[in-house]
């Protein structure tokens, strides 16, 4: 499967398969380019976020998915994202004619008329751990099931944070921890594994870790492309983003602070594309 932008001046039918088209920020749509899609997260496609981003904002790209394997069948789409994303993110297909082209919009901020755009989000399989009590310095601790092995080595919440995220990642990789305030932490998976189970503090002293629920994901939808996606064949894949103004009140910004609330600077965002080969 490889995903192309759109956009071009020509059809690939008359151009020979020759029909570029560079700019992400022109895959509106239209005419099907010969560009691939730049590798990497969709949050580079968007506009950035900052305190003046108009409430309700919405922005909207075009993408072709051609299938240059054998036929395939359950074609899904899903954005990889997470709840601390302030971006709300929605999927929608259209068809792609024989001139290869589809239904083209003048700019992103504008809506394709043809398209059906619904929420297709899986969420990062996680769970929020809040730090109970400190433990001691020399204190040896494990999560399980995840297998992690730790040593208390400083007498603070920032000593405990360092020692289970120097744990996950000699672990091997597959789970990141980050910092949401002082006292709680979040434990994430990496990829788009979708998993469920409890999770368990084993110490040798007085360490306590509050789970805030079964690790997992809070949200798994999909978005179906084709039944039976043939060799050689092409739809148009829209992806839309929404952004919700967060309006903080003095009192939440103080509790924040108060707090030493963690704001993501960089909000990472992935096209999953899933399908089963024929046997």
């Amino acid at each position: 499967m490889n995903l192309y932008l759109t956009g071009a001046d020509n059809s690939l039918i008359e151009s020979g398969n020759n029909s570029p088209q560079n700019n992400p920020d022109n895959s509106l749509g239209g005419y099907v380019s010969s560009t691939l899609a730049p590798s990497g997260n969709l949050n580079e496609m968007f506009d950035l976020i900052t305190n003046f981003t108009e409430e309700d904002k919405t922005e909207t790209f075009c993408f072709c998915l051609k299938n240059n394997l054998t036929d395939v069948t359950d074609v899904k789409a899903t954005i990889l994202t997470t709840n601390r994303n302030i971006g709300k993110f929605k999927v929608g297909v259209s068809d792609i004619d024989e001139n290869l082209y589809t239904e083209k919009i003048s700019n992103k901020y504008h809506i394709p008329q043809s398209v059906v755009f619904v929420e297709a989000n899986l969420y990062k399989a996680f769970v929020d751990v809040e730090i109970v009590t400190l433990g001691s310095i020399g204190e040896e601790f494990a999560i399980m099931p995840f297998d992690v092995l730790g040593e208390i080595k400083e007498f603070s919440y920032d000593g405990v944070f360092d020692a289970l995220a120097k744990g996950f990642k000699e672990s091997g990789g597959l789970y990141s921890v980050k910092r949401l305030n002082e006292k709680n932490l979040r434990i994430e998976r990496v990829d788009e594994t979708v998993e469920s189970f409890e999770c368990e503090l084993i110490t040798t002293d007085g360490l306590d870790l509050r789970f805030s629920k079964t690790f997992g994901n809070e949200v798994n939808q999909e978005l179906v492309i084709d039944a039976d996606f043939k060799a050689d064949e092409m739809k148009a894949i829209w992806i839309q983003r929404t952004v919700e103004k967060q309006t903080l009140s003095d009192l939440q910004v103080l509790n924040n602070y108060d707090n030493k609330t963690v704001s993501e600077k960089l909000e990472e965002i992935e096209l999953i594309i899933s399908y089963n080969t024929q046997p």
